[in-house]
């Protein structure tokens, strides 16, 4: 053989052939010919089918305990408390957090509901005062005029009534609901109307029953049997108790005045004699 120093044998037992380019296998570190280079061609030593060649990772798990002090569950998925973020497994998602609320728009809103009634209750201390004023200044003639321009003016702004009747033939009342008769289901202090001068007395009893929600049994009470009638603020009553009596001839003859203060009761008297109960708050 011409040039024996040049080459390797494959080393595969059952060739020898000298290959001028050998291959060197990656496992078994021998020299092999083209055709038994591959592990399983000349079946290598260190060759194992199916074994990973490098170790995988291992990834550590992370679990979460509750935080309830008599469960040991373990969860995969942390779930925090919005209010103490703390983690809760599903049986006790719903804890002590929940049952004493710590949510800061609760508390605000509990905040706001106690800012508004004390709102309500300076601003009916305060409306009271001016009521208190406003009928003082009254029994003075030098300042009647503008006292009762001002009630009329507070009136105007919440009366309810009918709205067929023509603004220049709105009388404007503040009433008050009875307090001597048993009150009836949802009945009303008081309450600030407006009627037509042209109605009769007792068509304006009627409706300041309807708008104070008091139960009104005229019509079937008995001739001397206690009815609903006005009363002026000073116990006077008004038009005599005639309910057929022309509203607008009142006004005409100032026995009563578009913004006074009038009380709605249920009696026989002809006179109220304690009127000190009586609070008017518009």
């Amino acid at each position: 053989m011409e040039l024996p120093h040049l080459g390797k044998q494959c080393g595969e037992t059952t060739c020898k052939q000298l290959d001028f380019l050998p291959f060197q296998c990656d496992l078994c570190k021998q020299i092999f010919c083209k055709e038994h280079m591959s592990p399983l061609s000349h079946n290598c030593s260190e060759y194992k089918d199916n074994v990973l060649l490098e170790k995988p990772t291992t990834t550590s798990i992370v679990s979460y305990k509750c935080s309830a002090t008599d469960c040991s569950a373990l969860d995969q998925v942390e779930m925090l408390c919005e209010n103490c973020a703390r983690h809760y497994c599903v049986s006790h998602r719903f804890h002590e957090c929940h049952q004493v609320d710590t949510n800061p728009r609760k508390q605000l809103r509990e905040q706001w509901k106690q800012h508004k009634a004390e709102f309500k209750q300076a601003k009916l201390v305060a409306e009271k005062q001016i009521e208190s004023t406003l009928a003082k200044a009254e029994v003075q003639t030098s300042n009647r005029g503008l006292a009762l321009k001002l009630r009329l003016m507070k009136l105007k702004a919440k009366a309810v009534g009918d709205h067929r009747v023509p603004t220049v033939d709105r009388v404007y009342f503040n009433v008050h609901g009875p307090r001597l008769a048993p009150p009836s289901p949802g009945q009303e202090t008081c309450k600030a109307v407006y009627v037509s001068r042209d109605w009769s007395l007792g068509k304006v009893v009627d409706f300041a029953a309807l708008k104070l929600k008091v139960v009104n049994e005229n019509k079937s009470v008995v001739a001397g049997g206690p009815k609903l009638r006005l009363y002026k603020a000073d116990g006077r009553l008004v038009g005599g108790g005639e309910f057929g009596k022309v509203l607008g001839e009142l006004v005409k003859a100032d026995e009563v005045y578009s913004g006074e203060n009038l009380i709605l009761e249920k009696t026989t008297e002809n006179e109220l004699k304690d009127v000190e109960g009586y609070e008017f708050v518009v």
